[in-house]
């Protein structure tokens, strides 16, 4: 009789947290309200771990997920990361965004804050310092030469892919992605990873002339990962963690950076 009693009670606790359990889509929804108070209340380390447990849940995450990184990362003193997550939020939001005008505030102020710490003055230098970032554009890619102080388009392009390439590394195991330039209009793929014993490093160099620059790309949940194509070929090229937004804003990036290379412009 006991056993039988054991059986239902166990039956009755599994059967309601089966009940009680949230699909992923929603867990998400319920853990960005939490980080959300979590930020509200100072708690910086708790939303932290909030966050990564919507990552972990492997569903792409609302656009308000990158703001809510975006401010985390920055208490965090992790200032170019919270830059590149602040970008893909309001790239993908626009400017109707809840958080649009927040979102560039908040950029500048990191701006100010990278601006403040690379600032050095030479002796019998000019006193006269000419700051970066002052002028504003609607161009994606002058967001870009704002956002990273670049003296070139290409030079912006080029720190904002890495950066991202950088952040949104599939995992520890998994190949690492550098991208650099060559004239005249080639593309450098460099990947860094492990054959399981020592480090491998492989160069792939693209002509850019005839090619289509727009980058396709598949994010799946049983891998979670997403792959970019080749431009050249339409073949997997780079692999990222699984993060669509992450991945339409690395493709968009690139495109505009072999369209720049194409026309011959720095």
């Amino acid at each position: 009789m006991k056993r039988i009693l054991l059986s239902a009670t166990l039956y009755t606790v599994f059967s309601a947290a089966t009940v009680s359990a949230l699909s992923p889509e929603f867990e998400a929804d319920r853990l960005m309200l939490l980080a959300q108070e979590q930020i509200k209340d100072d708690q910086i380390s708790q939303a932290e771990i909030t966050l990564q447990q919507i990552q972990d849940l492997k569903v792409t995450p609302p656009s308000e997920y990158y703001f809510l990184k975006g401010q985390v990362l920055s208490f965090s003193e992790r200032t170019q990361e919270a830059i590149d997550s602040l970008v893909i939020y309001i790239e993908s939001s626009g400017k109707d965004a809840e958080y649009y005008t927040s979102s560039l505030r908040l950029i500048s102020q990191l701006k100010d804050k990278q601006d403040s710490s690379k600032l050095t003055i030479e002796p019998n230098s000019d006193p006269n310092i000419e700051w970066t970032g002052t002028k504003r554009s609607n161009s994606y890619v002058d967001q870009l030469r704002f956002l990273y102080g670049a003296k070139s388009d290409q030079s912006a392009l080029l720190q904002h892919i890495n950066n991202m390439l950088n952040t949104y590394q599939a995992g520890s195991d998994t190949p690492g992605y550098a991208l650099a330039t060559q004239a005249p209009a080639t593309l450098i793929t460099r990947t860094k990873g492990t054959d399981g014993i020592s480090e491998v490093r492989s160069t792939d160099k693209i002509t850019l002339y005839g090619v289509n620059p727009y980058i396709e790309f598949s994010c799946t949940r049983q891998t979670q990962q997403c792959q970019l194509m080749h431009p050249a070929t339409d073949q997997p090229w780079l692999t990222i963690a699984g993060d669509q937004q992450a991945a339409r804003e690395i493709s968009k990036a690139i495109a505009e950076l072999i369209k720049l290379l194409q026309t011959g412009r720095q």
